[in-house]
């Protein structure tokens, strides 16, 4: 699991909730001053994300405590949260700005004088990537070389030569070390376990600049049949809004009904239902099996396409034809109760949300997959040998990755709108490896989508739920701003 990407999800989704990014280093920053109670003289070495305003925002409550203080803060562009600590902590003490290794021997003369009981390691946290850089290297270098106690905000800042040797480690929320001590900023605990904003934009490939046809993947839909027409054509448009390439596997019938030069069909020799198909699953990065299929469709086609493909969206008749033994760890289900039951063989329709999260984990945990339970509040859940990886080595109390989605939008029970989500679902998997992020990511925009619509015009169909999308994911691009 990426400890930067589940550090932004929480800090993004905090947003979403109305949490403001500077309160939380306001007790960021209040919790490190606390750490360092018994200690009066006081280095810190500030980077210019939000680790390093962590690090500014605690020398001003070293300030107001009384405590002397040296910072040395690196130059360059910061975020908006370091910049508003840069500019307030400037006002009171002569912050000392680094840009060069070549700054840092007349630096450590003065911290040399200042003789400091304590050094603040708040240079970069889980931003760190690869091989540490001039001047952050030099810089601890100097620290370890200083004979007084060592704090790392986050984690320790290092690669594999150099490392800060930090006596403590500060993490906020979630441990970052197995050694952490684990502090709350304000952040509530429901928040782990819902859906928002930062789930989407976490989920997504990021921009690079050099990307090329099929950066961000290739989805192949496979559905349709003469008694549903729409349902494969809504999955695959919805997932067109994310992919490079968007392929359909529909019955012949389908196909003459059905024009769209964006979308490329597979050949597909069956009139009316599919029974057989012959493609290379390998070639597609994920495919989105069962919209509009038909209960006549062959049961061997949906459990090859599951063997087969490197990641499968099991959407619609299919979960009904298909034995939940053949599931994997690459396989995301998206049943709504009816077909949970048909699945599983379980009835929910009685039971509350907290028991059917225990039963919808278990059989997650039982065949190790995803699973996307569709409701007025949905329930994704997976349980994956990474994550128990994960949460062993930093000491989580659970392996299982279990978030509701709520939404307050009537109009997504209205047909279709289950092939949107499913089609949205697969978009994102086919550029993210990550099953429960990717299902979280698309059940939260298919919501989120939903309610903008709702909002606007309360008889919205599901083809305006496709057009809507880029709405949705510009309003979740908001959050990433200021």
């Amino acid at each position: 699991m990426d400890l930067e990407k589940e550090t932004k999800r929480t800090d993004l989704n905090a947003k979403f909730f109305g949490i403001d990014t500077l309160l939380l280093m306001e007790n960021a920053g209040r919790s490190i001053a606390d750490e360092c109670k018994n200690f009066n003289k006081i280095l810190i070495f500030c980077g210019m994300g939000n680790n390093g305003g962590d690090g500014l925002c605690a020398a001003r409550h070293f300030l107001a405590e009384g405590k002397e203080i040296l910072v040395q803060s690196l130059k360059g562009n910061r975020t908006y949260e370091n910049q508003k600590n840069f500019d307030i902590l400037k006002n009171f003490v002569d912050i000392k700005v680094i840009g060069d290794s070549s700054e840092i021997e007349e630096f450590k003369k003065e911290i040399l004088k200042f003789n400091p009981d304590v050094v603040v390691d708040a240079l970069i946290g889980v931003g760190s990537k690869g091989k540490l850089r001039e001047p952050v290297k030099c810089l601890v270098h100097l620290a370890n070389e200083l004979n007084c106690y060592k704090i790392s905000v986050d984690i320790p800042t290092g690669d594999d030569e150099v490392k800060f040797n930090a006596d403590k480690v500060i993490s906020f929320e979630i441990g970052k070390t197995n050694d952490a001590i684990i502090k709350s900023i304000g952040i509530p605990k429901k928040i782990r376990n819902m859906c928002g904003a930062g789930d989407f934009l976490t989920a997504l490939k990021e921009y690079k600049g050099d990307e090329h046809k099929g950066y961000f993947g290739k989805t192949l839909v496979i559905g349709g049949s003469k008694d549903y027409v729409g349902a494969p054509y809504l999955t695959a448009k919805a997932s067109q809004k994310f992919n490079d390439l968007t392929y359909i596997a529909t019955p012949k019938f389908v196909q003459r009904r059905i024009f769209d030069p964006a979308l490329i069909f597979i050949p597909c020799e069956d009139e009316d239902y599919l029974q057989n198909l012959d493609v290379d699953y390998a070639k597609f990065d994920c495919v989105a099996i069962g919209n509009g299929i038909s209960l006549k469709a062959g049961k061997d086609l949906i459990s090859e396409a599951i063997e087969k493909s490197k990641k499968v969206v099991i959407d619609a008749e299919a979960l009904k034809l298909i034995n939940p033994e053949i599931l994997n760890e690459h396989c995301i289900v998206t049943p709504h109760m009816g077909e949970f039951k048909a699945l599983f063989g379980v009835d929910l329709y009685n039971e509350s949300v907290e028991n059917k999260a225990k039963i919808v984990q278990n059989f997650a945990e039982r065949y190790n997959t995803t699973i996307v339970l569709k409701g007025k509040i949905d329930i994704i859940t997976s349980f994956h040998s990474e994550i128990f990886k994960f949460s062993a080595n930093l000491k989580i109390a659970n392996a299982e990755r279990l978030k509701f989605n709520e939404k307050d939008c009537i109009r997504l029970t209205v047909g279709g709108t289950g092939d949107v989500l499913a089609g949205i679902i697969a978009g994102i998997y086919a550029q993210n490896d990550n099953a429960c992020e990717s299902a979280c990511a698309g059940t939260f925009l298919n919501g989120l989508t939903g309610e903008i619509l709702f909002k606007k015009n309360e008889n919205f169909d599901a083809m305006q739920l496709v057009d809507a999308i880029p709405e949705g994911i510009k309003f979740c691009r908001e959050f990433e701003k200021i």
